[in-house]
């Protein structure tokens, strides 16, 4: 039996969402440090709840889906409600879910207070020195610039919305998908 993976449909669905992904997260570089972190983890939650939407029965209409998980007071209406579901469907573990925390942190502290308006922010700088991913090198030298450590956010970001999309076709394909660590 073929692989799914090794599928041509598989591949090329996978390589057009890369290039679309790629395209986003270069035009996030022309933003402001604020809205680029705020924009990154708004594609990542969107992620989120397209995952934990396939568990659901394919009938689930809009207007109850809204309800579950639409924004403000639904069930799934949080970033940390939807990894906490997330998380419990099996789609990553403790490493990954820690890496989201962070990056939610981060988008926290641009989007809940006027005062950083840069990744080299003292209390910005410190969470993403925490950003373990890829192999990515962490941030310790001692005057890292405004794109590196943005980079580092964004690249992370950008990979983690891959790997869900990859999980996500996997579901499609063989209704299982390997979760991340």
């Amino acid at each position: 039996m073929e692989n799914s993976d090794d599928s041509p449909f598989l591949r090329a669905a996978l390589e057009q969402v890369a290039a679309e992904l790629e395209a986003y997260y270069a035009e996030l570089n022309g933003e402001s440090p604020r809205a680029a972190a705020i924009l990154a983890m708004a594609s990542i939650e969107d992620e989120l709840e397209r995952l934990i939407r396939r568990k659901f029965p394919h009938e689930i209409s809009n207007k109850l889906w809204k309800r579950i998980c639409g924004p403000g007071l639904t069930p799934f209406g949080t970033f940390k409600a939807k990894a906490d579901v997330a998380q419990a469907f099996g789609y990553y573990g403790p490493k990954t879910r820690k890496l989201l925390e962070t990056l939610a942190a981060i988008r926290n502290k641009f989007a809940h207070s006027s005062k950083p308006r840069s990744f080299l922010d003292d209390d910005i700088l410190s969470k993403c020195r925490e950003i373990e991913f890829l192999d990515l090198p962490r941030i310790v030298v001692d005057k890292p610039t405004e794109n590196d450590v943005r980079y580092i956010y964004t690249i992370t970001a950008q990979t983690l919305h891959l790997e869900f999309e990859r999980i996500a076709r996997g579901i499609d394909e063989r209704g299982e998908s390997k979760p991340l660590p």
